[in-house]
């Protein structure tokens, strides 16, 4: 045997040759994203990426019941192939469509180990799992899938709000793949193509610390940042008040009405809009004196009116509205707001329910029942039970049998008015 040492080259040759080693090849310069996105708009995507994560942490504790962290959003712009370099390893896409309101593409990334564990837990596993024998099926893409679903959902619901229009989604697909086997979407022609990369950090109380991404095209980004902007700065107010003002076109040519108007809608709702145009429609008779047209109007727009306001002039009747009350003996009631006529329901049947106790079980659990399993109940044996009447305790009591019937002994009774129960 030779003695002579092998040189690192030689050594990486070996395992170049040996497909264990891929060749080096010239990486593409790093994309700055103050090149391709503003300030504001990484601002409003970052809060849009919030908003999504914070729906996924609430929507996980709820589905796992392990405690969710996730960390503020990292935003990044790069390449599909950058993308595939950086995560070469197989991945979990879902994939959301915005079929209405917006028009784009969503892409939610998880390590499948990952996905392997939270679909763990979501079946009433512990996470304890080979993590090395992990293998994707119909199962767990189902579980993500709706998991990711619900997420989604609460982050369009927050979108809607936001651009004060419906927002729609399409029910997400989950797959697995590895980016640089496989177009990463439909929506993506060229590994040169950019998008903007929303990474956090997730952690699951006792199972994992990993990462979860967002992934939208460039172009959808722009998109979608620049049209909350547009509503954030408050575009959309003088709209709202056109529309408000599109039934009186008459005020277009009585700037001085117009102009006191916010000042009267403080008056009683007596008023509608149908007697002011008629107020307007005939000037020989509203405004009959031609060296001041408008003062019977002020007097009608004068906010140091008493109280009892009665003015009528050009038919427009304005007063104070007048509320009866119907605390009064009069009106059937008494003094503790109960109905004088209580009486006459005292005869209607009412449900009356023994709870004997209850308890919580996961899915996998339910779907195991059968004939002559034990469910245990929170209820201790000899534990008083709830006695309800129309859903609502009225009290507890022991269980008893009489003539090998069940009964309930009331030890402790607090019955409601009657009209509440009802």
């Amino acid at each position: 045997m030779s003695n002579e040492v092998l040189s690192q080259d030689q050594i990486e040759e070996m395992l170049r040759d040996a497909g264990h080693i891929e060749e080096a090849t010239e990486s593409a310069p790093a994309l700055s994203i103050d090149d391709y996105l503003t300030t504001d708009e990484q601002d409003i995507l970052g809060e849009m990426g919030n908003i999504c994560m914070g729906a996924a942490a609430t929507t996980m504790f709820t589905l796992l019941t392990h405690q969710t962290n996730i960390t503020t959003p990292q935003l990044c712009v790069l390449t599909i192939e950058q993308l595939s370099k950086e995560y070469p390893y197989p991945l979990v896409v879902v994939e959301v469509q915005y079929t209405e309101g917006v028009a784009g593409n969503n892409l939610l990334i998880l390590k499948r180990e990952d996905v392997a564990l939270i679909t763990d837990l979501l079946l009433g596993g512990d996470g304890k799992i080979d993590l090395s024998t992990v293998q994707m099926d119909e199962l767990h893409l189902s579980a993500i899938q709706e998991v990711m679903n619900q997420m989604v959902g609460s982050s369009a619901t927050s979108l809607s709000e936001m651009l004060n229009k419906v927002v729609n989604i399409s029910t997400p697909v989950a797959r697995e793949m590895t980016i640089k086997d496989e177009p990463i979407s439909a929506a993506f022609s060229s590994p040169d193509d950019k998008v903007v990369k929303i990474s956090f950090t997730m952690e699951i109380e006792g199972v994992l610390t990993s990462e979860i991404m967002q992934v939208l095209p460039i172009a959808f980004a722009k998109e979608l940042a620049s049209e909350i902007l547009k509503k954030m700065t408050g575009s959309e107010a003088p709209l709202e008040k056109i529309e408000d003002k599109k039934p009186e076109p008459p005020q277009q040519s009585m700037p001085a009405p117009a102009a006191a108007a916010p000042v009267y809608s403080t008056a009683p709702p007596a008023y509608t809009p149908a007697p002011e145009q008629a107020a307007y429609a005939p000037p020989q008779a509203a405004y009959a004196p031609p060296q001041a047209p408008y003062a019977p109007v002020q007097q009608v727009y004068e906010p140091a009116r008493p109280n009892n306001l009665v003015v009528n002039h050009g038919g427009v009747d304005v007063k104070t509205a007048q509320f009866p009350n119907f605390d009064d003996a009069a009106y059937g009631g008494n003094v503790q707001g109960v109905p004088a006529n209580i009486g006459m329901i005292m005869d209607v049947p009412m449900k009356v329910t023994v709870q004997l106790g209850k308890t919580h079980k996961k899915i996998k659990e339910i779907l195991d029942f059968n004939t002559g399993s034990v469910i245990v109940l929170d209820k201790l044996a000899g534990e008083e039970v709830d006695i309800l009447v129309n859903g609502k305790i009225i009290g507890r009591g022991e269980v008893v049998v009489i003539d090998d019937n069940y009964g309930v002994r009331i030890t402790e009774i607090n019955v409601p008015p009657a009209e509440t129960l009802v």
